[in-house]
Parts: C-alpha cells; sequence; structure tokens
C-alpha cells in the first residue's frame, strides 16, 4: 500500500476524503488535523492569527514552521506503514503568499527539507476547491479566489521541489476516492492544463507489491532486468488521464539504446491520437519530471514517429546532446527531419550479437549506379566464418555446415545500414558495406545486429 500526502487550499474537503478513503481501505494510519493540534496547544486561535496578519507575522510564520515539525514527527513515526495525511507542504505555500523571504528560510529547516524527501517517495495529491466553503472556526476561511491563488502556488513549489503529484479536480466524494483508488493500484492518474504550464511533474509505482498483485509500493526502485526482459517504463497519455504500464521487452523487440544505457534511463511516452500536435508540441519541449528526475526528449523510430511513441532519457538538454554524441555524429546533419530519422536508427528493434568487428575488416565499397537509380542501395556482403558467428549471436543456434548458415542479415552496425548477403569472395571474417548503407558517423558499437 501507498503513502497518500492530501494538499490543497483550506476547506477543499483533504480531510473529508481521507475519511472516505479509510472507510473502504483498511491498513491506512491518518494523520489528520496537524495545524489545528497545533494551534490548540500553543492556544492560538483564528483570531490570533488574522491579528498576526495585519500587525506583527512573527506570530503567523513561526505557527507554519512548528506545523511542519509537527507534521514532520507524525509522519516519521509511520514512516514504515501505509498512512494517508491531510496536509502536505501548506505550510510553506501559505508562507510564499505572504513573505518569499521568509519562505525560502523556511524551506532551509531540517523538519521542511525531511518532509520534502519523503513527499518525493509518495503519492502526492493535490485538491484543487470545491465551489463553496465550510467555516469552522478555525481556518482562515477563504473565498474561491483565494482557494484558487493557494493551489497555483502549490503547484509552483511541488514542481520546484521536484516532487511529483496529480490533481485531483473532480468535486464528487465517491469520484474522489475512485480515482484515488485508480492511481494507488494501477497507476492511473488524471492529469491537467496546470500540469503543463511548466515540466510534466509525474509520479508512479513501478514495483509491485508480492503479497498483493493489485498493488503498487513508492518509491520507484531501479528495476534490473530479469534474464532477457527488459521493462521500460511507458506512460500511455490519453486527453483526460495517464495510464502507467512497464511493457516486457525481450530480445525482439529491444533496442541498442536500452542495452547499452539500461531500461532505467528512459521512459517511454505515448500520445493518444486525439491529443493536439501543440499539446505534445509543448510536453517534448519542455520534458518532464519523473518522481524527481529529469527526463528530455532523445527520439523515436520511425515507427513511433507514426504511433506517436517516443523515448525520453534521464538528465538534462545537455546529458541527451552528449549521449547522441556518443552513439555517432548527428550535427553534420541540418535537415530536421534526416536528423530525427538518422537518430531513429538508435531505436530501431534488433538484437545484440556481441560480434565486433575490427575496423580492418569493415571495407567500405561502391554502389553500383546508373541514371536510372541505384542498383545496390543497402546491399553489402559478409564472409563466411563471420556470418555464422552472427548467426550464433543471434542466437540461431546455427550448428551446420556453413553453406547451411542464413544468406542475408539485415543490420544495424557503427552507423550502417542495410543488409549483408553471406558471399564466398569475401574475406571469411570481413563484411563490404555500400556507400548507401552508411547514414552517420559513427565509431562506436553500443549494439550490433
Amino acid at each position: 500500500m501507498s503513502k497518500i500526502i492530501l494538499c490543497g487550499a483550506s476547506s477543499v474537503g483533504k480531510t473529508t476524503l481521507s475519511n472516505d478513503w479509510c472507510k473502504n481501505n483498511t491498513g491506512y494510519t491518518q494523520i489528520q488535523e496537524v495545524a489545528r493540534d497545533v494551534m490548540t496547544e500553543q492556544k492560538i486561535t483564528r483570531y490570533d492569527m488574522e491579528q498576526s496578519l495585519r500587525t506583527d507575522k512573527k506570530v503567523f510564520f513561526d505557527l507554519q514552521k512548528s506545523i511542519f515539525i509537527e507534521q514532520n514527527k507524525r509522519e516519521t513515526l509511520h514512516a514504515d506503514t501505509p498512512f494517508i495525511s491531510d496536509r502536505g507542504p501548506d505550510p510553506l505555500v501559505y508562507t510564499i503568499l505572504e513573505d518569499e523571504e521568509e519562505a525560502m528560510t523556511l524551506s532551509e529547516h531540517t523538519a521542511v527539507k525531511a518532509c520534502f524527501d519523503l513527499y518525493r517517495k509518495c503519492l502526492v495529491v493535490v485538491v484543487c476547491p470545491l465551489d463553496n466553503t465550510a467555516d469552522d472556526g478555525v481556518r482562515l476561511v477563504q473565498s474561491n479566489e483565494e482557494q484558487q491563488k493557494f493551489t497555483d502556488g502549490l503547484h509552483r513549489v511541488l514542481r520546484k521541489y521536484k516532487v511529483p503529484y496529480m490533481t485531483l479536480i473532480e468535486k464528487d466524494r465517491e469520484e474522489r476516492v475512485r480515482i484515488l483508488k485508480a492511481a494507488v493500484q494501477k497507476g492511473q492518474v488524471p492529469i491537467s492544463a496546470e500540469q503543463f504550464k511548466a515540466q510534466l511533474c509525474l509520479t508512479f509505482y513501478m514495483e509491485r507489491n508480492p503479497a498483493n498483485n493489485d498493488t503498487f509500493d513508492p518509491p520507484v526502485l531501479p528495476m534490473s532486468r530479469q534474464g532477457k526482459e527488459a521493462r521500460v517504463r511507458t506512460f500511455d497519455i490519453n486527453p483526460n488521464d495517464m495510464l502507467l504500464t512497464r511493457p516486457p521487452m525481450d530480445n525482439s523487440q529491444t533496442n541498442r539504446m536500452v542495452d547499452r544505457y539500461g531500461e532505467d534511463s528512459f521512459v517511454l511516452l505515448q500520445f493518444h491520437k486525439k491529443l493536439s500536435e501543440e499539446f505534445i508540441r509543448e510536453v517534448l519541449q519542455q520534458g518532464i519530471l519523473v518522481n524527481g528526475e529529469e527526463f528530455r526528449f532523445l527520439g523515436c523510430s520511425s515507427s513511433g514517429l507514426k504511433s506517436k511513441k517516443c523515448y525520453l532519457f534521464r538528465g538534462d538538454v545537455e546529458r541527451v546532446e552528449a549521449v547522441l554524441s556518443e552513439c555517432g555524429n548527428f550535427n553534420k546533419i541540418n535537415m530536421v527531419s534526416k536528423r530525427l530519422k538518422r537518430i531513429g536508427l538508435l531505436f530501431s528493434v534488433a538484437i545484440n550479437t556481441g560480434v565486433v568487428v575490427p575496423d580492418n575488416k569493415l571495407e567500405v565499397i561502391d554502389d553500383i549506379e546508373t541514371k536510372g537509380g541505384n542498383f545496390t542501395d543497402g546491399c553489402g556482403f559478409v564472409g563466411m566464418a563471420l556470418a555464422k558467428k552472427l548467426a550464433e549471436g543471434a542466437n540461431a543456434r546455427i550448428n551446420s555446415p556453413e553453406d547451411k548458415v542464413p544468406s542475408v542479415f539485415q543490420i544495424r552496425y557503427k552507423g550502417f545500414k542495410g543488409i549483408l548477403i553471406k558471399s564466398p569472395k569475401v574475406d571469411k571474417d570481413s563484411i563490404l558495406a555500400r556507400k548507401s548503407m552508411k547514414k552517420f558517423e559513427s565509431g562506436t558499437v553500443p549494439f550490433e545486429e
């Protein structure tokens, strides 16, 4: 089960949602009304806070710090068990709205830092304002306009401190519980336009609880490959929500990039066909934050381009450019569409054979061309012994004489793309590649096929 943090302006229904959740989901500890308890202990009333905001704000700021300290104490007490809390970084937001400098001081407090460290490993839910508010005599009851201002500040704080979160705009109580349950059990969360005004800040759970296959457990853990199977984190983004999946990729589905850098370095975005180009462009240009880690657009295969599916790499723009430079020299390609297509070759489905061909065994030869066209476009030759190594490396289990080895191989190697035809006329350990097979310059061998 999860640790759930409900945050939002006063009187938006956080405590009610917490109560509703625990009615149908046993095993959760409720952390509630921290602010109320602190105010009662310090004998501070709502009138005191109102007066403090008008005259000396020190009482108000000290109260927010005290709330954070008590909140951290209670969350730490239940750190090893599932809980749902009706308060997140709210005290910091209240402080920011009154004094930015005071908020900076508060953010450096040990208890505040500890809370944010925990939130990055929890399901954080921003509960949006209701149509009306209720006066309970304790809270500083806000107008809808003030509630929205607070909610906007909450979005900014969560993004600044790289805390993943989901936004809950539904007002019906039963529907709120249903949406929260889908997020906890399926990794399915609603998305809103607000989340796309800056980097998309996502939360998700990758590791299933062994005791309950319907439950995901935070924090996100590195996904080690099981045998030959890789699992790349995949987000299916639809017009109204987003679903996390982690489909297995066996050797017939994986590619050179995943094999070289590991599946933990990537997320795969799948955009629904009804999403606008503007929406997709905005997400890809800004990058996304996944559990506090930045991911930036890297590339996509030709099939991915058609199906609106692409890979993002963990790191900033500079890191992504460095990764591309490690795999090949794409800077010489000035045409955007052509550059994207060449980078896309890195994501072609391929099988790692483990075979490395020395430079002196890789010869580039001219194509056979006439005014009518190129008769050898993408077609080279491979020696008999090397052909057998490639077949064995591809798990073809070739144990028969050399003349039974497959006659043709499709390859991706050092920027070359095309097919190699087995030939007894070629040196047995060599490749003769046509000039037309060279798609980009590369001196590395991250993956061979």
